[in-house]
């Protein structure tokens, strides 16, 4: 189990890198794509999980995406809660363009890193 927890935690440092190569090469698209997949794996991790909505609205001003940035503001709040009560629904993007608590489908790529939630 233990070695399935440092998998984790590359895989969402690996995101996490990803995302901030992506944007120092100005590619805002790939950025929030490795965002929304560093948010799948780091969401049951409240630190984790807190970083990855602080770069999300740290993008969403940025780009001068107001909605994303209004959609951010309840989920910096709720990030922590969430991941320490288990309430954080499983799959979820973390985008303003789904649900706060909408479960989604979790990519074939990053299902083996979360067994070990379950």
């Amino acid at each position: 189990m233990k070695g399935q927890k440092l998998d984790l935690a590359n895989a969402f440092k690996s995101e996490i890198e990803s995302a901030l190569l992506s944007k120092r090469q100005g590619r805002k698209d790939l950025e929030w794509s490795h965002l929304e997949r560093a948010h799948i794996l780091g969401q049951f991790h409240a630190l984790w999980h807190l970083r990855v909505h602080v770069l999300m609205i740290k993008y969403s001003v940025r780009y001068c995406n107001l909605k994303e940035f209004l959609g951010q503001l309840p989920r910096i709040f709720l990030a922590m809660p969430g991941s320490i009560t288990g309430l954080a629904p499983v799959g979820n993007t973390g985008g303003s363009d789904v649900g706060i608590f909408q479960a989604m489908e979790i990519p074939e790529d990053l299902r083996g890193y979360l067994e070990v939630q379950s």
